[in-house]
C-alpha cells in the first residue's frame, strides 16, 4: 500500500458535478411548478400558454429555463476540464459531464418540442 498514491478528486470535476446536480434540482422544481399551475387552473394555464408571449410570467419562466441550460453548459465545460486534468480522480468529472450534457440536450429538446406545438 505504501507505493500506491491516492489520487485526489479533480476540483473542476467536483464543481461540474455540483453544478449539474443543482441544475437538475432547479429544472425539476421549475417543471413541477408549471405542473402545479396547470393542476390549479387548467383554463387559466391554457390561456397563459395561448398568449402572445409578452406576459411577464412567460418571459420569466423562459429566461429562468435558458439560464439553467446555460448553467448546464458551464457544468459541461467544467466537467471536460476536469477530465483533461492529469493525476486526478475523474469520477466526479465523468458524472458531472454526463448529467450536464443530458440536462443541456434535454432542455434543447424541450425547447424544440415546445416551439413545434
Amino acid at each position: 500500500m505504501e507505493g500506491k498514491k491516492v489520487k485526489q478528486h479533480s476540483l473542476l470535476g467536483v464543481a461540474s458535478f455540483t453544478a449539474a446536480i443543482i441544475t437538475v434540482a432547479l429544472v425539476v422544481i421549475l417543471l413541477l411548478g408549471l405542473g402545479m399551475m396547470y393542476a390549479a387552473d387548467p383554463q387559466g394555464y391554457d390561456q397563459w400558454l395561448a398568449g402572445d408571449g409578452n406576459d411577464p410570467l412567460t418571459m420569466l419562466v423562459g429566461f429562468i429555463y435558458l439560464g439553467l441550460i446555460g448553467v448546464a453548459l458551464v457544468a459541461l465545460g467544467l466537467g471536460i476540464g476536469g477530465l483533461r486534468q492529469k493525476d486526478r480522480d475523474k469520477k466526479f468529472a465523468v458524472i458531472g459531464t454526463v448529467i450536464s450534457s443530458l440536462v443541456a440536450l434535454g432542455g434543447i429538446f424541450l425547447m424544440i418540442l415546445g416551439s413545434s406545438m
